[in-house]
């Protein structure tokens, strides 16, 4: 759950719905970092891959690397 959004009471409906529909609710912890981060424009090199005007990225093909730059 992201700290500061309980007040949408999102997690109560969705518990209802899974006990509605017999199913298993399982809740996974977050933060808003990376999303301040990126709204911010704090961007460091080991969150966000910054491609630079006139750069591109192409895909690799192996299993150590995704892209190059």
């Amino acid at each position: 759950l992201v700290p500061g959004f309980e007040y949408l009471g999102y997690l109560d409906k969705v518990k209802s719905l899974a006990e509605k529909e017999n199913k298993t609710l399982r809740v996974l912890g977050g933060d808003m970092r990376i999303i301040n981060d990126l709204i911010n424009g704090n961007w460091n090199k080991d969150d966000f891959l910054i491609v630079h005007p006139g750069k591109e990225i192409k895909p690799v093909y192996d299993q150590h690397r995704v892209i190059s730059i």
